[in-house]
């Protein structure tokens, strides 16, 4: 693995970090109502969506961009 690290500088993946990550996600849904469940779901979709449409933004596409 320190092979593909030094080359790709890709870094070890922290499984326990990542378990504890998920369990306390897990935990906090579990201690919520469906409808409060439900709600933020779609406000953690809405705030990627912005996110995406953010990115988009700065990639202009207009008439200039179809000039050869």
């Amino acid at each position: 693995m320190d092979a593909l690290q030094e080359y790709w500088g890709i870094e070890a993946f922290d499984f326990e970090g990542n378990k504890k990550v998920l369990v306390d996600n897990l935990n906090r849904l579990k201690a919520m109502t469906v409808e409060e469940q439900t709600f933020y779901k779609k406000w953690v979709e809405v705030q990627d969506y912005r996110d995406v449409a953010n990115k988009l933004n700065t990639i202009h596409f207009g008439p200039t961009f179809l000039n050869y």
